[in-house]
């Protein structure tokens, strides 16, 4: 819990640790926390090219791509 909170709580001012949170409330909160373990049996790739985009911003993003010399991707949108 306190690399989660240290981590997630990072950039807010003030941050504040689990040390703050009175040891009973820590308790009611620990006690709602469900832990699961997935594990994964297919994995799937998706390829997405900005095709929901305008066509100006599809032909810059186009654009762009050919600038830096991603000719190959460039040609796919």
């Amino acid at each position: 819990m306190r690399q989660l909170t240290s981590h997630f709580e990072q950039g807010f001012t003030p941050m504040w640790t689990i040390d703050d949170v009175p040891k009973e409330h820590r308790k009611a909160m620990y006690q709602q926390l469900a832990f699961i373990e997935l594990t994964p049996t297919n994995w799937q790739g998706n390829f997405k090219l900005s095709q929901n985009k305008p066509l100006d911003v599809r032909a810059a993003i186009k654009h762009n791509l050919t600038l830096i010399n991603k000719h190959t991707i460039a040609a796919l949108l």
